[in-house]
């Protein structure tokens, strides 16, 4: 869900406090686990009475003047956030901005964008959401409407130089039906070992199968804390193969073992 708690416009207008650092700078935030390298151009700036969510304020100008700044802002969300798209839906009652797509990393993130007027003049903030872990950043680049284009390559200029630990894991795509895809794959790997093991146990010696199996499940455990869905996929495909595998493996050495045993003939029944 988006983080829109306050406009851009009224953080914008809050009493400035500034304290400045003229050229970029890195802003090592351990206490929630990122590290940014602040654009060119943009000073650190205290504000009074703002959320206390937003952790860190800069600016490119001078807060003192009357000349509209462009303004980042980095904004702690209240828990880590999924790989669901943001849709209209979800937004607040009245948006009237567009969603959009940013790069972070290897990700494809969530952004929107909110238009806004204040003394006669068009503002635009852009949004843009970064998982990372424990909690996820919005980063919020605000400033005139006519700069639009220049405030979006301060919101790629930060994204480029913004690194934290992910909650999210990497894949090769971004595609919204990669997940389909990789679940098929897993499904397909399932079934084809299942029919290999019918060929083995029809082909090779009793144990053959349990044999397969077991070194297919091993195989599963040896991949340890896969870093890419892909391995992910991999490894839990691997493992359930390999315990379905265990239990035909066992269910093929009873039945081999009953076949093997002779007929009891009447002599044998009235010793009994």
């Amino acid at each position: 869900m988006p983080h829109h708690k306050q406009t851009a416009v009224h953080l914008a207008i809050a009493i400035f406090l500034v304290t400045r650092t003229s050229a970029a700078f890195d802003v090592h935030d351990n206490r929630n686990g990122f590290i940014i390298n602040v654009p060119d151009g943009f000073k650190r700036v205290q504000l009074e009475g703002l959320p206390p969510d937003i952790l860190h304020v800069f600016a490119d100008g001078d807060v003192n003047d009357e000349q509209p700044d462009i303004m980042l802002f980095i904004e702690r969300m209240g828990g880590v956030i999924g790989r669901e798209p943001l849709n209209p839906d979800q937004m607040p009652p009245g948006f009237t901005g567009s969603l959009f797509k940013a790069k972070w990393k290897s990700f494809e993130v969530d952004g929107f964008e909110v238009p806004e007027s204040s003394g006669g003049k068009d503002f635009i903030t852009f949004n843009v959401q970064i998982p990372i872990k424990p909690n996820a950043i919005q980063l919020k680049v605000f400033g005139p409407a006519e700069k639009s284009q220049e405030l979006r390559q301060v919101v790629d200029a930060a994204l480029a130089d913004f690194d934290g630990e992910t909650n999210w894991t990497p894949a090769l795509s971004n595609s919204p039906n990669y997940a389909k895809i990789l679940l098929a794959t897993a499904v397909a790997i399932i079934l084809i070992g299942i029919v290999a093991f019918y060929f083995v146990s029809r082909r090779y010696q009793r144990g053959a199968v349990l044999g397969v199996a077991v070194v297919i499940y091993l195989s599963g455990t040896m991949i340890r804390e896969p870093e890419m869905r892909e391995m992910m996929m991999l490894q839990g495909s691997l493992k359930m193969l390999g315990f379905i595998g265990i239990v035909l493996g066992i269910v093929d050495l009873v039945r081999r073992r009953n076949e093997k045993r002779p007929p009891r003939t009447t002599k044998d029944n009235d010793e009994k």
